[in-house]
């Protein structure tokens, strides 16, 4: 007994010491204690749609006080409803958005699928149009004039799926698939849409749900309006007569031959809602084409003119006014020469990593301006 105490007593006196040197003394089942959580400081203001949601202003980076919406649970946002008046008196955007914060949603497979939305094209009004599909979306959305019907692309297993989407009663039909893009045309009455299937032509009759083959044109930027079909094609504009396909006129651009196939070929394009105006792009000039008046003019994509009639996804029924970008919304005006009148450019989207592929619909709404809303 002794001896051990001696040892215990050595001990101690080690400990002492240590301590009087200034050295810490070992720690003796003590319990550790976690930091308390660091609460979320905000300096912006915030809209609360709901209780995972909200709208911020960003006035110093947007001085126009636009929107920018934070979506972490999109089931939450409202969606896009047919009978809210209030909604249409602007034209709209729809396109693809994976609203989930990957830092904060890193197990949300939900959040983090792209979906599919839409907004005012002032920004305003976002909605929730369809989250019932997955895969990888790609290609064009297409609204029927009505706006009840989106036809659509999403790239599933099986290949390119051809997608119909009634808002009214929120059901899907897959109208096949097939292992190229899909080009897609509504009627203008909205009682039928065209699509491609490889090289094949189809229409399909919504009334009746039935396909059957058809010979005509198509491309993706073809609109039917006043009976009409207008089709963009590689190197200009065809017009037919929709009611039997007879063709009316062409407006060539495209007829230098000083250049080659490849550097003819238009390889952006777009149309306005009633195919009264066209813009396209190949390897060397621009062209902004009025299909009413069958008159055009081009623009080097060299040179001091080069930033004119530069980029032009969606254009105004007028064909005054130009919109590009869904998370970033940029709008301009230009004259009939193409010289810029006005622009305007916001962030409105800031949560997930991708805002694309938009697409106006709801065109004629406030006159089909893009910028001022009628009365005010």
């Amino acid at each position: 007994m002794k001896k051990h105490q001696g040892i215990v007593l050595l001990l101690g006196l080690s400990m002492l010491l240590l301590q009087a040197c200034g050295q810490p003394s070992p720690a003796v089942n003590k319990t550790e204690t976690k930091p308390e959580p660091v609460a979320e400081v905000i300096t912006e203001k915030r809209d609360y749609v709901t209780e995972h949601n909200y709208i911020t202003y960003d006035d110093e980076s947007h001085p126009l006080g636009m929107p920018q919406y934070n979506v972490y649970k999109a089931k939450e946002w409202p969606r896009e409803d047919l009978d809210n008046a209030e909604s249409y008196d602007q034209p709209r955007l729809q396109f693809f958005w994976d609203n989930g914060n990957s830092r904060k949603m890193k197990s949300d497979a939900y959040e983090k699928r792209e979906k599919i939305w839409s907004m005012k094209i002032d920004g305003t009004d976002l909605r929730l149009v369809t989250d019932d599909f997955s895969g990888t979306s790609i290609g064009t959305l297409r609204r029927s004039p009505n706006n009840r019907y989106l036809a659509y692309t999403n790239n599933a297993i099986a290949g390119f799926n051809k997608v119909l989407f009634d808002l009214k009663t929120q059901e899907s039909i897959i109208l096949g698939s097939s292992s190229t893009l899909p080009i897609l045309v509504w009627a203008e009455d909205s009682s039928y849409l065209y699509y491609s299937n490889g090289r094949e032509y189809i229409k399909y009759t919504l009334a009746t749900k039935k396909k059957e083959a058809v010979d005509i044109r198509l491309t993706p930027q073809t609109v039917i309006y006043g009976g009409k079909r207008i089709v963009v094609s590689d190197a200009g504009v065809a017009v037919y007569r929709e009611s039997d396909n007879k063709r009316l006129y062409d407006i060539l651009t495209e007829e230098d031959d000083t250049k080659t196939v490849e550097e003819r070929i238009y390889r952006e394009r777009a149309i306005s809602a009633n195919g009264k105006y066209a813009w396209a792009k190949n390897r060397y000039h621009k062209v902004f084409i009025d299909v009413e008046n069958k008159t055009w003019f081009a623009v080097d994509n060299k040179g001091k003119d080069k930033w004119k009639i530069h980029t032009m996804e969606n254009i105004s029924v007028n064909g005054d006014e130009y919109q590009e970008g869904a998370a970033r919304i940029i709008m301009y005006s230009q004259d009939k020469s193409g010289n810029k009148l006005s622009y305007t450019s916001w962030s409105v989207i800031k949560t997930g990593r991708s805002a694309r592929l938009s697409n106006v619909y709801n065109a004629f709404a406030n006159n089909g301006r893009f910028f001022t809303k009628e009365g005010k």
